[in-house]
C-alpha cells in the first residue's frame, strides 16, 4: 500500500506474462492440431494400403517388393521424425518459429 507504483508494475509484469503464456498455448494447440491431423491421414493411408496389399495377389514381382520396401522407408522416417517433434515439443526445446517451421518441413516428407 506503501508504494502504489511497484504493485503497478508487478501487475504489469503479471499481464505480460499471461499473453506470453496464452500465445504459447496457442501455439502449442495450433502445432498439436497439425500432428494429430497427420497421424490421422498417416492412419487412414495405412489402411488404405493394407486394403490394396490384401487384395493384390500374393505372387508379387520383386519390383512390387523394393517399391513396397521404400514406401515402408518412407512412412519410417516420417514416423521417426514425428516421434522426435513430440520429444522436443515436451521438452520446450527452440522457439515456436523453429517448432512449426520443423513441423511442416515433416508434413511435407510425408510420401
Amino acid at each position: 500500500e506503501a508504494q502504489p507504483d511497484l504493485g503497478v508494475d508487478l501487475l504489469g509484469m503479471v499481464e505480460g506474462w499471461i499473453q506470453e503464456m496464452t500465445a504459447d498455448g496457442d501455439t502449442t494447440r495450433r502445432l498439436c492440431d497439425d500432428l494429430a491431423k497427420q497421424m490421422g491421414e498417416l492412419i487412414s493411408q495405412a489402411q488404405q494400403e493394407r486394403l490394396l496389399t490384401e487384395a493384390v495377389r500374393p505372387e508379387r514381382s520383386l519390383r512390387n517388393d523394393a517399391i513396397t520396401h521404400q514406401a515402408d522407408q518412407r512412412r519410417q522416417a516420417l514416423l521417426d521424425g514425428l516421434v522426435d517433434f513430440c520429444e522436443q515439443m515436451s521438452k520446450g526445446n527452440g522457439t515456436a518459429d523453429e517448432k512449426s517451421q520443423e513441423l511442416v518441413e515433416l508434413l511435407f516428407m510425408s510420401p
